[in-house]
């Protein structure tokens, strides 16, 4: 029984954590200001292959012009959650993997990737929650592999 809960476990985490549910909203939406607000504010690491061909670390507010651009020139198509959020015990964060295909909006030419955003818990806003001070999701990284 115990290999059973720890999955159902980490799905329900995956799906009532608010990092991987505004993640699907800002793709679904194509808009870079639903994702600012999680976003790392130090570092996002980014790495993504062609046809966006970007690998870089930047702030949070460049990562937001970012993709800014990167929605200005591509629609998604989909975006969905491959599995749950994967924690590893010690890791500050998991790993939230996820499916994108997008088209571009000058040449109609459709692409699909593999996305894997890494989240840390960060402190939230100033205030306690009923079971401590508040943290929030925050991504610090983004990798894609095409499709």
């Amino acid at each position: 029984m115990v290999p059973l809960k720890l999955p159902v476990l980490s799905l329900l985490v995956s799906l009532l954590s608010p990092g991987p549910v505004e993640l699907e909203k800002a793709f679904l939406r194509t808009s870079a200001g639903l994702l600012r607000p999680i976003l790392a504010e130090s570092a996002v690491l980014i790495s993504l292959p062609d046809p966006l061909a970007f690998s870089d670390e930047v702030s949070g507010e460049q990562a937001t012009l970012l993709f800014a651009q990167i929605f200005a020139q591509y629609r998604t198509l989909e975006f969905y959650p491959e599995g749950p959020l994967v924690t590893m015990p010690g890791k500050p964060g998991g790993i939230f993997p996820a499916h994108w295909s997008f088209r571009d909006v000058r040449t109609g030419a459709v692409h699909a990737f593999r996305l894997f955003f890494y989240l840390v818990r960060e402190p939230g806003p100033v205030g306690r929650g009923p079971s401590g001070p508040a943290t929030v999701w925050r991504v610090s990284e983004i990798r894609a592999e095409r499709r």
